[in-house]
C-alpha cells in the first residue's frame, strides 16, 4: 500500500510545478506592455527573412547624469529617465543607432562643441544659442521657477533679484541668461540642478533657479527642508535635441518624434515620467487580466485542496507542538533576559552606593573640622568684642576685614552662626546618604519611625524639590505606630516616589504633597505622594510596574523605580496604589502594616503641617 502511493505523490507534485510554472508565465504576459505596430513589424522574424538589411547610423547622446525624471543613472548606475526613454524610442523607429551617454552638464556641452558627442537632449532652446548650435523641433516644455528658503522674502521677477545672489547649474540655460542680461544678479555656480538646492538649503544664495518639476522631485527625493517654490514659474524653456558638427541628424530626428506622437509611445512616456501615476484598472483591463490568471488559479486552488486534505493531519500536530515550544521558549527567554537586567542594575546600585559612602566619608571629615572650629571662632570673637568696643569708641569707627567696624560688629555673629548652621546640615546630609547607601536586607527588619525615614528620604532629594517647585508641602501625623520594616529598603521606595512626582511637573507652580496618616481600619501606616503634574495615560496604568517599563527613556530613565518599590513593599506585607487623572495629577498610596495590633494615632486630626 505503501509503495502505491509514491509514484501518486511523484505525479503529483510534478502537477502541481507544472500549474506554478504556467501561473507565472500567464502573470508575465499579462504585465508585458504592447509594442508599436512599427516595432512589432521590425521583430517579427518571418517578416524580416523578406526585407532588405538597413544598416543603421551610430549616433551618440549626451545629457545629465542627474536631472530626474528627465535623464539620470538609476541605482545600477545605468541611463533612465523621460529623455533616455525618448530616445531609446526614436532609435526604434529610425536607422539611427543610438548610444546614450550621461554625465556632467558642462561637461556635455563642452564634449558637443569638441565633437565627442554627436547630439545634447534636453537643451533649451534660445535665439542666441541658435547662432552657434543647430536645433530638432521642442519636444517638451520645461518651467523653470525660483526656490527660496522659507524664511526669505518672496520675489516673482528676474529684475527684482538686482543686487542679491542666484545659485545656477552651470551651463544651463539660466545660467547663460543671467550672466548675458543681468549684470547686476551675482551668479552662484552648481554642477547639477540638486546641488543648486543642497547649497540653497545650506544657507548659500539668497535663490535657486530650477526646474520646477525637477526641483519638487529632488526635493522630495532627497528629503531637503526649509526650500519652496515660488507660485508662478519665472521662464518656459521649450526642451529640443541640439547639435553642432551634424545638422544632418537632426531631420531623421524629427522624423523620430512625429513617429512616436502618431503612434502614442510619446504620450504614454509622458505618463510614465512627467504624470501622477493612475492607480486603479479598467474594466476591459480587469476582464483581460482575469481571463488570463483565472484557470491556473482554479487549477492551483482543487490542487490545493488536495494536497490539504492528504497532509492535513500531520501538518497541524507538528505544527501545534512547534507553537507549544516557541511560546515556552520565549517565555523562558524572556525570563532570564529580565533577571540578567535587574542583576546588572542591582550591581551598579550597588557600586553606586559604595561611591556614595567613600564621597559621604571624605566629606564628613573636612566638615568635621568646621563643626570643631566655629564654635571656637565664636567664643574668640566673643572674648575680643569688649576690645574692640572700646576702640571704637575711642578712636571712631575703623575698617575690620576690609568693612566697617560699625557694620561687621553685628554682621559677624550671624555669618558665624551661618556657617555653623550650615555645617550642620552637611553632617545631617551626609548621615542620611551614608544610611541610604548602607545595604539593606530584607531580613534586617526593624521597628522604624515612617515620619523619621520620610524626612530622611526628603533630605536626600531636597535639591531635586527645589528645581522642581515652589509649592511642597509636607503634613506628617503625630504619633504614628512603629512599622517593622529595613529602613535603607523603605527610604529607597519614597526616594523613588518623590523623583518620580518632580519628574510629572511640568512647571515650578505645580506643587507636591507628601502626607502620612495612621488607617485604623487596615491596621496600617499610611504614607501618600501627590502631585499636580501631567499624569499617568490610562492606557499605562496596569505596565507601570512592570520592569523596564518606562516613559522618560530619553532622560535617562531604566523603568525600574517602581518595580522595585512594589517589590520591597511586598517584603514588607505592604502595598503600592495608583490613583491619576491625565493633565491633573497622581496619587501614589504606600501602605506598611504597623508594628502593634492597637494604636491608631491618639489625635488623628492634628497633624503637623509645613510648606518647604
Amino acid at each position: 500500500m505503501e509503495t502505491s502511493r509514491i509514484p501518486f505523490q511523484k505525479k503529483l507534485s510534478s502537477f502541481f510545478l507544472f500549474c506554478v510554472l504556467s501561473l507565472l508565465c500567464s502573470l508575465h504576459s499579462a504585465h508585458a506592455r504592447p509594442l508599436p505596430q512599427e516595432q512589432t513589424q521590425k521583430l517579427d522574424p518571418i517578416s524580416a527573412m523578406h526585407q532588405p538589411t538597413v544598416r543603421k547610423t551610430l549616433v551618440i547622446i549626451g545629457g545629465d547624469f542627474h536631472y530626474p525624471p528627465y535623464e539620470f543613472l538609476d541605482k545600477y548606475g545605468e541611463p533612465s529617465g523621460f529623455n533616455v526613454d525618448l530616445s531609446r524610442a526614436i532609435s526604434e523607429v529610425t536607422d539611427l543607432d543610438i548610444h546614450i551617454k550621461l554625465g556632467l552638464w558642462k561637461d556635455m556641452r563642452d564634449a558637443l562643441h569638441n565633437g565627442k558627442i554627436d547630439l545634447l537632449q534636453g537643451v533649451s532652446y534660445s535665439t542666441q544659442r541658435a547662432r552657434s548650435v543647430s536645433f530638432s523641433e521642442p519636444y517638451s516644455s520645461v518651467e523653470y521657477a525660483i526656490f527660496t528658503r522659507e524664511n526669505s522674502g518672496a520675489v516673482t521677477t528676474l529684475e527684482e533679484m538686482n543686487g542679491r545672489s542666484v545659485i545656477v547649474e552651470s551651463g544651463g540655460a539660466m545660467y547663460d541668461l543671467i550672466r548675458s542680461e543681468y549684470p547686476h544678479i551675482t551668479v552662484i555656480s552648481a554642477y547639477n540642478h540638486e546641488n543648486a538646492l543642497r547649497k540653497l538649503a545650506s544657507g548659500a544664495g539668497d535663490f535657486a533657479l530650477v526646474s520646477k518639476v525637477a526641483g519638487q522631485y529632488m526635493i522630495r527625493k532627497a528629503k531637503l527642508e526649509g526650500i519652496r517654490a515660488m507660485g508662478t514659474p519665472i521662464s518656459l524653456e521649450r526642451y529640443c535635441y541640439a547639435t553642432v558638427h551634424h545638422p544632418e541628424l537632426l531631420p531623421e530626428i524629427n522624423r523620430g518624434l512625429e513617429i512616436l506622437k502618431n503612434n502614442g509611445t510619446y504620450q504614454r512616456l509622458c505618463d510614465k515620467w512627467l504624470s501622477e501615476p493612475q492607480l486603479g484598472l479598467s474594466t476591459a483591463e480587469v476582464i483581460k487580466y482575469g481571463s488570463l490568471v483565472v484557470a491556473p488559479l482554479f487549477t492551483l486552488f482543487v490542487l490545493s485542496v488536495l494536497w490539504s486534505k492528504m497532509l492535513h493531519r500531520k501538518v497541524e500536530e507538528r505544527t501545534e507542538e512547534l507553537q507549544r515550544e516557541i511560546q515556552e521558549h520565549l517565555k523562558v527567554q524572556k525570563e532570564l533576559e529580565t533577571k540578567q537586567k535587574l542583576i546588572v542594575h542591582s550591581d551598579r546600585m550597588t557600586t553606586l552606593g559604595i561611591m556614595a559612602s567613600g564621597i559621604a566619608h571624605e566629606v564628613n571629615n573636612p566638615n568635621g573640622m568646621t563643626l570643631m572650629n566655629i564654635p571656637i571662632l565664636q567664643d574668640s570673637y566673643n572674648d575680643a568684642l569688649e576690645v574692640l568696643d572700646d576702640c571704637y569708641e575711642t578712636h571712631g569707627d575703623f575698617l575690620l576685614g576690609g568693612l566697617p567696624y560699625s557694620r561687621m560688629r553685628n554682621e559677624i555673629p550671624q555669618m558665624l552662626g551661618d556657617m555653623l548652621s550650615g555645617a550642620k546640615h552637611i553632617k545631617n546630609i551626609v548621615r542620611d546618604l551614608k544610611a541610604f547607601s548602607r545595604k539593606g536586607d530584607p531580613e534586617d527588619m526593624e521597628i522604624q519611625d515612617v515620619n523619621r525615614l520620610a524626612m530622611a528620604s526628603t533630605r536626600l532629594v531636597r535639591s531635586m524639590i527645589k528645581k522642581s517647585t515652589r509649592r511642597f508641602t509636607v503634613a506628617l501625623a503625630p504619633d504614628l505606630p512603629p512599622v517593622m520594616a529595613s529602613a535603607q529598603r523603605i527610604q529607597q521606595v519614597i526616594v523613588n516616589l518623590l523623583l518620580n512626582a518632580c519628574q510629572a511637573l511640568e512647571n515650578t507652580e505645580q506643587g507636591i504633597t507628601l502626607s502620612t496618616h495612621y488607617d485604623a481600619e487596615c491596621e496600617a501606616v499610611v504614607l501618600l505622594v501627590s502631585d499636580g503634574g501631567i499624569g499617568i495615560p490610562h492606557e499605562h496604568m496596569d505596565k507601570i510596574t512592570n520592569p523596564f517599563f518606562t516613559t522618560k527613556r530619553e532622560r535617562g530613565g531604566t523603568g525600574l523605580g517602581l518595580s522595585v518599590s512594589t517589590s520591597i513593599l511586598k517584603e514588607h506585607c505592604g502595598a503600592l496604589e495608583f490613583k491619576s487623572v491625565p493633565g491633573m495629577g497622581t496619587t501614589v498610596t504606600m501602605s506598611i502594616p504597623s508594628a502593634t495590633d492597637s494604636a491608631a494615632p491618639t489625635s488623628p486630626q492634628n497633624t503637623h503641617e509645613k510648606t518647604l
